[in-house]
């Protein structure tokens, strides 16, 4: 059961993090955090909706936790770029 909640979740994440996050997201998300809340909206979407299929509390407090790293990770990355781009720009 488990690897086939892994491998629902890898699926998930490649679609959520590369497959729908436009190149416009990516450009934008590294300085306009608008566009990092706007990807963490979608990633957390897709994983919620893949989740429905398999829904249980287990696997919702999963989707959740994995939405929030995934922001979380993000948003770190957005204040580090934009603290490298500020110092040497």
């Amino acid at each position: 059961m488990y690897s086939n909640l892994l491998i629902s979740f890898i699926i998930l994440h490649v679609l959520g993090d590369y497959y729908l996050q436009t190149d416009t997201i990516i450009e934008k998300k590294v300085t306009k955090y608008r566009y990092v809340l706007l990807q963490s909206i979608i990633y957390a979407a897709v994983f919620f909706a893949g989740t429905i299929i398999i829904w249980s509390q287990e696997t919702a407090i999963a989707a959740l936790v994995l939405s929030l790293w995934h922001f979380i990770i993000d948003s770190t990355k957005h204040i580090f770029q934009k603290k490298n781009n500020h110092v040497s720009g």
